[in-house]
């Protein structure tokens, strides 16, 4: 199974009983990256980034500031509400806000959601570190549209399976 495989399943929701995807588009876009930073699998046009963010500062004024997205999810999944960073944690530089961090039996995941609507959840486990995110409007195959939920169950599915796999 390739890397993009485990991809499609965080932006999918696959049934083994019958062996086919009961639900599509679940996410708007997923990854899985290493703990090195590597990426191993994105969704088109996806990808955590490294750049500098103007930071608005209380008299106005910006001040730059280095942001790794890779590193503050990674922290974020521990449960760092600010990702270790002073520009928060973000996502293909959009900001989210950190709702909630658990840990279900070795795999580390945190929620977030975004401004205007939408979230995101990540899974850390011994060697990856995974991000799935969904859209408010964006609809799914069964007619509902994009939520915490869903997302959040699709990214620790495949976070355990990976865990079980020695990832």
């Amino acid at each position: 199974m390739s890397w993009d495989t485990y991809v499609h399943q965080i932006q999918n929701t696959f049934d083994p009983a019958t062996n086919a995807w009961s639900v599509t588009n679940v996410n708007q876009f997923a990854c899985v990256y290493g703990h090195d930073g590597a990426a191993w699998a994105t969704s088109e046009g996806f990808q955590l980034a490294n750049y500098e963010f103007d930071l608005m500062q209380e008299d106005g004024s910006t001040k730059k500031v280095p942001c790794n997205e890779h590193s503050a999810v990674m922290k974020a999944a521990g449960g760092d509400r600010k990702g270790g960073q002073e520009c928060g944690v973000r996502i293909c530089n959009q900001k989210y806000m950190f709702m909630n961090a658990q840990d279900d039996n070795g795999v580390k995941y945190c929620v977030l959601s975004r401004q205007g609507g939408g979230g995101a959840c990540i899974a850390k486990t011994g060697k990856a570190i995974l991000v799935g995110v969904w859209g408010k409007d964006v609809p799914m195959s069964n007619g509902k549209v994009q939520n915490t939920g869903d997302c959040q169950k699709n990214v620790i599915t495949v976070a355990k399976n990976l865990l079980a796999a020695g990832y």
